[in-house]
């Protein structure tokens, strides 16, 4: 009922007239109006839609009809038959009510019909009908049509009008009414013209068509020209049918664009990935796809020198096994882009002689966010180069040693002519190692220092030169921020001579995530492809969406219910992982629910599997969600949205939630379990200002390294709280007998306020923001929070 007044309100906006018209309609049925007893009509020759009641519709052989029949001739006027002034007892059924009948309904075939009445006659018998109540028409006797080229055709009345009137050559004959004996039922030679002059045997579908009228309604939807069904039921069917062409036809390319990310999708989730190097080149369909990415692969290992061939007895350490790692790459718009083959080792079968350190930074998700907030508002360009083979790029600081993998034999046949006997000696770093990483870093570093890039305090993988140009750094990606182009194109010149690198130019995708840069200078980050990726993965591609991603009725601390199964328990815990990756990247509004779901990864149960995949049910309803960057027409600077929910976690812990935003778009966001059990409401809200005042600290760090400190103005970072008692907390520095037992790491906030970085303003609780990542909420408050969040 709602889709149906909406479409009409849709077409009233497009001159549709709602008044309704007294008189017959001789048109294209398109809609039910208010009711099954109002249509809107297309009038024949106009283009303004029509409403009208009880039209009639003149039917041919297999379906209505709004202009004549070829074969249909005018003869002139003719007078209509008299009707008469009361309907007699048992002459026939109303002109309202279906026939009914067993026996065949007429000798005519549809060559037969006549040309129907002059308007002054039509006109003339409605007056008598209408004046009756609307009493049938009288049948006549069959005869032969006059041929088409004696007679002058004449176009039709109205559909009511139509009375049918049979000739000989010579003179047509008048009307016949057949005498009915009073009680008794009249049974014509051939049923009224009232609404088909069709030659059939009444069908099973036919009286299954005509009991559906009975039930919704006499007029169905049926389009005039289309003659292809023979029955009402499937004249619906067309109609519907071209209805659904139509609205394709309407699709603009957005639409048609998802469509097709939405097959890639699928594709990829139909490709199976091998697990080994026979299985890779032995399959039947994609084999020789797996043979040219390990090709490239090897080809890239061998170009850069990445191992010497030595006997085994030469060999220094760890001789480590080797694997191959396959998976299908998705571009940018989620169309499969490459077959992808890695050679790695196996790092974990090192030992600690084999290297030194581990560890390697990579940038954070909230630095990235940041510099795209930046980059939006001052109108800077993100560049991406991609380093080939980055791990065999930097040399070992160690000597290791692996075996010759499967497929080597196509480049060098002598390293696997003695099998055994012969092993690799790595010169270079190589993928599955563990200092791997460490050793790319140091190198990439180093390089970029030289050429004039300062690495920055507060992220330990984004650097800064003097003239304004920002790189980023998350292992082998590389991202240029700078407002200069030419600049840019200088930086990325150099990588290129310093490592074999693939320019991405603007970046496009990112760590799963899009960039979709707008005319407008904003920029717009979404997960949608690989939340598809994740749906088709559990095969939730099609399931309904939900309205939030979970209930406040549902209660995760259930005993009663069964434990999951070694394969459900795993099943479980990866797809929280994947959902918390969701979270940390863009999918803010379901930080709660994840943050929820983690606390049981130990133990889960049936009823937390079923939450969470009643989350996925809600990314399906938000895929098209997104986080965008403008400079134009929101608030400036940087700002907070702090809160938390009273014991509302396992253990009768308290949820911590906050929120920040630079220009009216959320760059950082937390939603976890506190760390402490808090004794009252208060303390747990002035616990969850301290964290948000250390995130802001951060945030300030990070702007004034990059040069944007006037994001925040110099003034205090506002951070808004909506409980009072908190608030004062952190404002006086007094201790006293209901606030001595706080930790002294949160009263860490007084001195931030003391030294004018963080200001705490009260909220209404019904405008803070992020009461929406402490607790769960029903589906009106979660559009609220979307709503604020700006993500829609």
């Amino acid at each position: 009922m709602a889709k149906r007044k909406k479409m009409r309100k849709r077409h009233m906006s497009y001159g549709m007239e709602s008044k309704l018209e007294s008189r017959a309609m001789e048109g294209t049925f398109l809609m039910y109006g208010k009711s099954h007893k109002q249509y809107f009509v297309l009038p024949r020759g106009g283009s303004e839609l029509k409403l009208v009641t009880n039209p009639e519709f003149r039917e041919r052989e297999n379906g209505y009809l709004s202009e004549p029949l070829a074969n249909q001739v005018a003869q002139g006027p003719v007078e209509a038959p008299q009707m008469p002034a009361e309907t007699p007892a048992g002459a026939g059924p109303p002109v309202n009510e279906p026939i009914h009948t067993d026996e065949p309904m007429t000798d005519m075939t549809p060559e037969t019909l006549n040309t129907p009445l002059n308007r002054e006659d039509g006109e003339k018998e409605r007056d008598s009908s209408s004046s009756t109540g609307g009493t049938m028409d009288k049948p006549v006797k069959p005869s032969r049509v006059q041929p088409e080229g004696e007679a002058e055709q004449r176009a039709p009345k109205r559909p009511d009008e139509v009375r049918e009137v049979l000739r000989t050559d010579d003179n047509p004959l008048e009307a016949e009414e057949v005498p009915v004996d009073a009680g008794q039922e009249s049974m014509p030679d051939r049923p009224p013209g009232r609404r088909s002059e069709r030659v059939r045997q009444p069908s099973e579908r036919m009286m299954e068509s005509r009991q559906t009228e009975l039930t919704y309604g006499r007029k169905r939807k049926a389009e005039g020209e289309d003659g292809s069904d023979d029955c009402p039921a499937q004249r619906m069917r067309a109609h519907l049918a071209r209805l659904a062409v139509a609205a394709e036809l309407l699709q603009t390319d957005r639409e048609y664009e998802v469509a097709e990310r939405v097959c890639a999708a699928h594709e990829k989730a139909r490709i199976r990935i091998p697990k080994s190097y026979r299985e890779a080149v032995n399959d039947p369909i994609y084999g020789s796809k797996w043979k040219e990415a390990i090709h490239k692969e090897l080809s890239a290992l061998v170009s850069l020198g990445t191992w010497n061939v030595i006997p085994r007895k030469e060999a220094e350490g760890t001789v480590s096994s080797t694997r191959w790692v396959f998976d299908v790459k998705l571009g940018p718009d989620g169309r499969i882009d490459r077959f992808k083959a890695r050679l790695v080792a196996r790092g974990n079968e090192q030992s600690d002689d084999d290297f030194n350190e581990t560890f390697a930074p990579v940038f954070r998700l909230d630095s990235l966010r940041i510099l795209v907030a930046i980059a939006a508002q001052l109108g800077l360009e993100a560049h991406m180069l991609d380093a080939m083979n980055a791990f065999a790029g930097s040399d070992l600081d160690k000597p290791n040693c692996m075996e010759i993998p499967e497929g080597l034999q196509d480049f060098d046949p002598e390293a696997t002519s003695a099998k055994g006997s012969l092993v690799l000696e790595l010169k270079k770093s190589l993928y599955g190692l563990r200092q791997s990483a460490n050793l790319w870093h140091r190198k990439i570093s180093d390089f970029l220092k030289k050429i004039d890039f300062k690495l920055i305090t507060a992220d330990p993988s984004v650097f800064m030169n003097g003239r304004g140009l920002i790189i980023a750094v998350y292992v082998d990606d590389i991202v240029i921020f700078g407002k200069d182009a030419k600049e840019i194109d200088v930086v990325k010149q150099r990588l290129k001579e310093f490592h074999p690198m693939t320019d991405s130019g603007l970046v496009k995708k990112l760590l799963g995530i899009r960039f979709t840069w707008g005319k407008d200078r904003s920029i717009q980050l979404d997960q949608e492809s690989y939340a598809r990726q994740i749906l088709d993965e559990f095969g939730m591609a099609d399931c309904k969406p939900a309205s939030t991603p979970i209930g406040p009725s549902v209660k995760l601390e259930a005993p009663d219910s069964s434990l999951l199964g070694r394969a459900e328990h795993k099943l479980f815990r990866r797809l929280i992982g994947q959902l918390i990756f969701l979270v940390i990247a863009t999918w803010l509004d379901i930080a709660f629910a994840v943050n929820q779901l983690s606390q049981y990864l130990a133990e889960p149960r049936k009823v937390h599997l079923a939450a969470a995949k009643h989350v996925l049910r809600y990314v399906k309803g938000t895929i098209y969600y997104r986080l965008t960057f403008s400079a134009k027409g929101r608030p400036k600077g940087l700002y907070a949205y702090a809160d938390s929910a009273y014991a509302n976690s396992a253990k009768n812990r308290s949820t911590t939630g906050f929120v920040f935003f630079i220009n009216g778009t959320p760059i950082t966001w937390t939603s976890r379990k506190q760390s402490v059990t808090a004794q009252s409401s208060t303390e747990a809200e002035y616990m969850a200002v301290s964290e948000a005042a250390k995130q802001a600290i951060w945030t300030r760090h990070f702007l004034y390294a990059i040069g944007k400190g006037s994001i925040y103005r110099d003034a205090p970072t506002t951070i808004y709280e909506d409980n009072q008692g908190a608030i004062k907390i952190a404002d006086n520095p007094i201790n006293h007998p209901k606030t001595k037992h706080i930790a002294v790491r949160y009263h860490a906030i007084r001195d931030h306020i003391g030294n004018g970085e963080i200001r705490l303003e009260h909220l209404p609780t019904d405008k803070m923001i992020a009461d929406g990542l402490t607790k769960a909420t029903n589906h009106v408050s979660q559009g609220r929070l979307v709503r604020d969040l700006g993500l829609a």
